[in-house]
């Protein structure tokens, strides 16, 4: 009996997994975006005594890849992360500053400031460091 559930399961498993080609990417949206008013006085009212709040967090990870188009391969996997905050503290390198141990295929920074302004930076902004030991890194 647990013969047949296993092979049961098993069927099951192979039937299900399918091929697709990718269907998440990172875009960058434009900068006239219609972005909902962010009262600044209220938050830093509220959590002020942090460094900053998070208003919004979005991770979409994605294994994705065509067994014609990727012949033996497993595929592309994909990881987007947004993320949406306010800084209250300029100092908390945390939340202004990001360390990448592998260079992205795509990636955009928007800032945006009380005052209106705008400013994106891109990949090609990113900084290529090395560490003491030796090791790469971007920021």
């Amino acid at each position: 009996m647990k013969r047949l559930i296993c092979l049961v399961l098993l069927a099951l498993t192979a039937t299900s997994c399918t091929t697709s080609r990718r269907i998440s990417f990172l875009e960058m949206p434009p900068v006239p975006e219609a972005y909902e008013p962010v009262d600044i006085a209220a938050l830093e009212e509220k959590y002020g005594n942090h460094d900053g709040v998070y208003l919004d967090y979005q991770v979409v990870m994605e294994h994705a890849g065509a067994k014609k188009e990727f012949p033996g391969s497993r595929g592309s996997y994909t990881k987007i992360v947004k993320r949406k905050y306010v800084v209250f503290d300029t100092e908390a390198s945390w939340l202004t500053s990001k360390r990448l141990f592998r260079k992205p295929e795509v990636m955009y920074i928007r800032i945006s400031r009380p005052d209106g302004s705008v400013t994106d930076y891109g990949l090609e902004d990113l900084k290529e460091i090395r560490s003491e030991s030796g090791s790469k890194f971007w920021t």
